[in-house]
């Protein structure tokens, strides 16, 4: 008699939870990110010299392709698109730099065009990038996690101070706010049980949201002049243009964004317990050229997956995958209602920076759990993460050390995540090599 074995149980990673549920834990995904997701198009526009209107609008078009973009990724798209992780998408700060230049110079219309090529190399090259990655020991990928929960300190530093370039940068009341927010989290998670722990960072930003509106730091002007509905259309700035040196900048941009990535995706999965391979990262290098494609007909930019969310997927203790679909619809909504959205854009910078130095710094904790399992009596285990940790975070706090360099050595270098990403690959490499030598020799 042969008896039947049990089913297999969901891996949590899997696990689709009740409406309301994935809702609420959507909505929290969506606040952890959304600064980050708006302070790029609006860098850009800025620089570019576009008017308020057109900010606005390229904002509700970067929410409307992020939506997107993160429910391609998580939800996955047939059987070789998506990592179908617990992963949020947004516009990469890496291709700031370019993207300022080659709108200023050549316009809006080149910059979509650089984007929709680079995508289309992204999805070429995902298979033979993804091989080279998947290779790396935890010294090396325990130290890339590291250096994308610390490389982003110096920023939300700023977040907290109150923003950098805001007349009231630094002053002390904007340090009462941030650390109210990380009080109200610490409180949260430490007495609350069940729902209520979980959601303790979504509490956290509305409590500080609270605070700062009670003490006159939460301003809301403005609103009665945003309209209800805009409905994103493709095309707005003008069909793509192309030139070679703007493609060329953006496929280095990709490059890098995709380096960025392979530490997020191992992040999430050391978050998950969700083991992932060679084809996952390629399904996910796949699906973040996908939405580029898209990001450029909807006339936004490149996308990364944001560290931010899965340090919340740390703190809050909910894997689902799911959770991050029901976020990306949040975000298309969010780019149809304007006022909501300009309601959550108003945000003051110090809650923003109060809940990301909890966010960010359980991704660091990630990256050292990882190199906790590493042999550290070898050299190159000492030497790995102690040069990649120290010049990513370095650069990260000084960017400027790179000004004098030509335009394309600066967007390679004054990003902290892909100098200590590449100094962690490059040792591992020397001394691999070195070792094969040897036992040849031997």
């Amino acid at each position: 008699m042969i008896q039947e074995s049990a089913p297999l149980a969901k891996h949590p990673v899997d696990e689709l939870l009740p409406f309301w549920k994935n809702l609420l834990f959507g909505l929290q995904h969506v606040l952890v990110m959304y600064a980050g997701a708006v302070a790029v198009p609006i860098i850009i526009g800025q620089y570019i010299g576009l008017s308020k209107g057109d900010i606005t609008l390229l904002i509700q078009l970067d929410l409307f392709t992020c939506g997107i973009a993160t429910i391609i990724q998580s939800m996955g798209l047939g059987k070789h698109i998506g990592i179908r992780l617990p992963v949020m998408l947004g516009v990469t700060f890496t291709a700031i730099i370019p993207i300022c230049l080659i709108g200023k110079e050549l316009g809006l219309p080149y910059v979509f065009g650089a984007v929709l090529v680079s995508a289309v190399f992204v999805i070429l090259i995902a298979p033979f990038f993804s091989r080279i990655v998947s290779l790396l020991p935890p010294s090396v990928t325990g130290s890339v996690i590291t250096v994308i929960g610390l490389s982003i300190m110096p920023a939300v530093v700023k977040w907290i101070a109150g923003g950098e370039g805001r007349p009231d940068f630094g002053e002390p009341v904007n340090f009462v706010v941030a650390f109210s927010v990380i009080i109200f989290i610490t409180l949260i998670t430490r007495f609350a049980k069940g729902l209520l722990s979980n959601i303790s960072a979504l509490l956290g930003l509305l409590l500080g949201c609270f605070f700062a509106f009670l003490i006159g730091k939460f301003d809301i002007s403005g609103i009665a002049a945003e309209s209800w509905i805009s409905i994103p259309v493709p095309f707005h700035f003008g069909l793509p243009k192309f030139d070679i040196s703007a493609i060329l900048s953006m496929i280095v941009v990709n490059c890098v964004s995709m380096i960025e990535s392979f530490g997020a995706f191992y992040a999430i999965s050391e978050i998950t317990g969700k083991i992932i391979g060679r084809k996952d990262i390629t399904n996910g290098y796949r699906a973040e050229g996908l939405s580029m494609i898209i990001g450029s007909l909807f006339s936004s930019f490149p996308y990364t997956t944001f560290s931010e969310n899965s340090g919340l997927v740390a703190l809050s203790g909910i894997k689902s995958r799911f959770v991050l679909v029901a976020a990306g619809l949040i975000l298309i909504l969010l780019s149809v209602f304007q006022k909501v959205a300009f309601i959550i854009a108003s945000i003051p910078n110090p809650v923003l920076g109060g809940a990301s130095v909890i966010m960010f710094g359980l991704i660091a904790v990630i990256g050292i759990k990882t190199l906790a399992k590493i042999d550290f009596s070898k050299p190159e285990n000492l030497l790995i993460p102690s040069v990649s940790i120290g010049l990513g975070v370095g650069v990260s706090a000084v960017p400027e050390i790179f000004k004098h360099f030509p335009e394309s050595w600066r967007i390679l270098f004054a990003n902290g995540i892909v100098v200590g990403s590449l100094m962690a690959v490059l040792i591992y490499l020397f001394f691999h090599k070195w070792n094969s030598s040897s036992d040849t020799k031997g």
